[in-house]
């Protein structure tokens, strides 16, 4: 399986690659992207990946880019645009009337860490340091936004950003389930306006409701709360796909786990994240085309 997956990211790459502007050099970006996506696919840190013995006969080249080399082209504005174009390049196909998902998983690190980037926030039923994986999916498990950031910033806050762009990937016209923390009048009128339904329960269910609230959340109050409607508690059921797409995508071989230590620096984690996500988009593509 590791074989046919890894053919599946090269092809990826090199059709993202495919009228891709660089400058001249001894290594090009798409040699850096997938010598970081081999990095990346078997946990090891990219000075692993940058040794020849560790692949395999079939995919050994003359040479590989060194570790400085990696280091400083991984922060180039060149290599950068060539991941974003794999990202964009990725399939993604969507019923037209899946609904969208959006939730957070955070990545915690170990409190004695030295990270000037990490911050303390709420994890999963406790406060932890580290980060966090923003991300909005749809029922087939694409991923149409996702972002990382300190753990202490709010997801309501990051919502903001990437609802516009899931609206965007996805089309509008669609459902967006979220859970308590994304009960906002905000983040109702926002979805509205790029042509998305959010319903998200409230926060605080038996408090009274103002005389002031955005019609999108009179909308889901109305289909949630008791007795609610049909469809309303589909739709909260439907909610769970979110859930078991983060505990697949933390509990495959080459999925994203906890961060290894050589993975600091928000530079660094969110080029981590962004890689294992991408292997996970071309995993799952894999299965349903083996499915069907």
């Amino acid at each position: 399986m590791e074989r046919e997956l890894w053919t599946d990211v090269v092809a990826a790459v090199r059709r993202a690659a495919v009228g891709h502007r660089q400058r001249q050099r001894k290594f090009d970006d798409e040699t850096i992207v997938l010598t970081f996506l081999w990095a990346v696919l078997h946990d090891r840190p990219v000075l692993w990946a940058t040794d020849r013995r560790n692949w395999p006969f079939y995919l050994r080249v003359r040479s590989r880019p060194s570790a400085s080399t990696m280091s400083r082209r991984l922060r180039s504005s060149s290599t950068l645009t060539l991941l974003g174009r794999v990202w964009r390049a990725l399939p993604r196909p969507i019923r037209p009337n899946a609904a969208l998902m959006i939730d957070a998983k955070p990545l915690p690190v170990g409190g004695y860490t030295t990270d000037q980037d990490a911050r303390t926030g709420r994890a999963c039923g406790c406060f932890a340091w580290g980060y966090k994986l923003y991300l909005i999916i749809d029922e087939n498990g694409g991923v149409h936004a996702w972002n990382v950031l300190s753990m202490n910033v709010a997801e309501q806050r990051v919502a903001e950003d990437l609802i516009p762009i899931a609206a965007r990937s996805a089309g509008a016209g669609r459902w967006l389930l979220g859970d308590r923390a994304y009960d906002s009048n905000r983040l109702y009128t926002i979805a509205e306006a790029c042509g998305l339904k959010l319903l998200a329960p409230r926060l605080r269910p038996k408090e009274r409701i103002g005389p002031v609230q955005s019609p999108g959340r009179r909308r889901a109050i109305q289909m949630l709360e008791r007795p609610g409607t049909p469809l309303g508690h589909a739709l909260r059921d439907r909610r769970d796909t979110v859930e078991r797409y983060l505990g697949t995508l933390s509990c495959v071989g080459g999925g994203l786990g906890p961060l290894p230590g050589f993975v600091r620096g928000l530079h660094r984690v969110r080029l981590w994240v962004g890689g294992k996500l991408i292997i996970h988009s071309l995993r799952l593509h894999r299965k349903r085309s083996l499915a069907a």
